[in-house]
This record gives structure tokens, sequence and C-alpha cells, in this order.
């Protein structure tokens, strides 16, 4: 589960990957509700989700719904997005 690490977006904002989710939504101004229709499941399965942590593969399949993806890196590499990080 990925709920004991945390994605930054830049420096000095840290959050769990289900921030960095609900983040994109607002950006997209899209509300939880189309977003667990879209991934075929009910608004409950997905406040579960974000909750209760996810795996990789949850954290990848939503993130590839919102037309992001899942990228690791060497710590030195500077990257512009959201960064997984401990």
């Amino acid at each position: 589960m990925l709920s004991m690490y945390y994605i930054s977006k830049k420096v000095g904002i840290i959050v769990i990957p289900a921030e960095a989710i609900k983040s994109i939504l607002k950006e997209r101004s899209e509300t939880a509700h189309s977003f667990a229709q879209r991934l075929s499941i009910t608004p409950q399965g997905l406040d579960n989700r974000l909750k209760g942590g996810m795996t990789v593969a949850t954290l990848c399949e939503m993130s590839n719904m919102l037309d992001y993806k899942v990228v690791i890196v060497k710590k030195d590499i500077s990257v512009t997005g959201y960064e997984l990080s401990e």
C-alpha cells in the first residue's frame, strides 16, 4: 500500500497519493462521483481507495484515467509534476 509514501508537487508541499489524486480532480474540475463512474466503481469504493491507501497498481490505474503516469527516477534527477518520495 502507498499510504506510507508521499507525493510532492512542489518543494515544500507534501501530500499522500490520495491527496494528489484529489488535487488533480480539482484542477480538472471533475467530481469524485464522475471519476468513480469512469473507474466503474461506486463513489464509496473511490472513497475507500482514497482513505485506505492504495497499491501501486491502483495508483497507476487512477493516474492513467487522469492522463498522468507514475514514474520512478533516480533521486538526483529533477522532475516536474508529482514526485513520489518517502
